[in-house]
């Protein structure tokens, strides 16, 4: 048990310290991957922890995906001066649809009911399926 929340507490602190799409999505990938055997094996402790970092990892992808350059502001291709990328080219290198992003940026827009609806949802038992 002592395991599953330090393992946990460094889930959310590595969320915290990732400064580009490329790394959440990897980090959320393997939340969901994990989440997943966690149902097969009955574990509804360790998926709801899972489900959480995984939602988690969502809303900092739309935090991330705010804060790059739309195709208005910056070249498809790589600027010469700053080396940054379009939204969209840096989405798609990771591997994220725009649609995607835009659903990310609205759960990151609305972060304190992400909260709540984390807690309410483990004080009640229950294991969200459709938004992880």
């Amino acid at each position: 048990m002592e395991t599953r929340i330090t393992n946990y507490d460094a889930a959310r602190t590595a969320l915290a310290l990732c400064a580009s799409v490329d790394e959440v999505k990897a980090i959320r990938d393997k939340a969901k991957a994990i989440e997943l055997y966690a149902r097969q094996r009955d574990d509804k402790e360790m998926a709801s922890w899972v489900c959480e970092i995984h939602l988690r990892a969502c809303v900092r992808i739309g935090e991330l995906s705010c804060g790059l350059e739309t195709k208005e502001r910056a070249r498809t291709d790589l600027h010469p001066t700053s080396g940054k990328q379009s939204k969209r080219a840096t989405l798609a290198a990771a591997g994220i649809s725009t649609s995607t992003a835009h659903r990310y940026e609205q759960m990151a827009n609305h972060a304190h009911s992400l909260e709540e609806y984390v807690a309410t949802t483990k004080a009640a038992g229950n294991v969200p399926s459709e938004e992880c």
